[in-house]
């Protein structure tokens, strides 16, 4: 059966991690979308399951004036990923959430925020089976928690490396982002 899921990115934590993996000398494969701290993305990310993905949402932050967040929100906006609905396969386009922040930080609490605002609105209101997080920050495992509480399934995905203990036991599928982005995941 095809579940009905939304999913949530935490693009600061996916780019972060992503850079990091890269300087530390992991070949990126080639369909690897980035742009230097603010979006890394794969359009085969959301390949491995059949589920119904209704709506991918990406947050992230960037420094810099307004025509900077808008170019970046922009290319989210045109950004596909592949997408199962009524058994036939297609594509459809992220939806960008970009706050600006300040040039002296890596992250921005106000991406945390409102992932986790969406998320609980999301679980608690709409007709929808699951949830699938992407990111490896422990900040989120009580909202993993949550989320499992309210009845619905949740999924993570997310990188090898940062991925906070707890995350990959909480859930009901946990899925190892480095395969996707990466040549040497094997």
């Amino acid at each position: 059966m095809i579940k009905s899921v939304l999913a949530f990115v935490d693009g600061e934590n996916l780019t972060l991690r992503y850079q990091e993996m890269r300087a530390s000398g992991r070949a990126p494969c080639d369909e690897v979308i980035h742009e230097q701290d603010c979006f890394v993305w794969v359009p085969t990310i959301t390949r491995w399951t059949q589920m119904n993905l209704i709506r991918v949402l990406y947050y992230t932050s960037v420094v810099g004036d307004d025509d900077k967040v808008a170019g970046v929100v922009g290319k989210i906006g045109q950004t596909q990923y592949m997408c199962v609905s009524d058994g036939t396969i297609g594509t459809a386009t992220l939806i960008p959430r970009v706050h600006k922040k300040p040039s002296n930080t890596k992250k921005s609490k106000v991406v945390d925020v409102e992932l986790t605002i969406d998320v609980m609105r999301a679980a608690l209101t709409m007709p929808i089976d699951g949830i699938f997080l992407l990111s490896g920050d422990g900040d989120y495992l009580q909202l993993v928690k949550e989320v499992t509480r309210s009845s619905k399934q949740i999924y993570v995905g997310a990188f090898s490396s940062g991925l906070a203990n707890g995350l990959r036991n909480n859930v009901e599928n946990f899925v190892d982002l480095d395969r996707f982005f990466f040549r040497d995941a094997g």
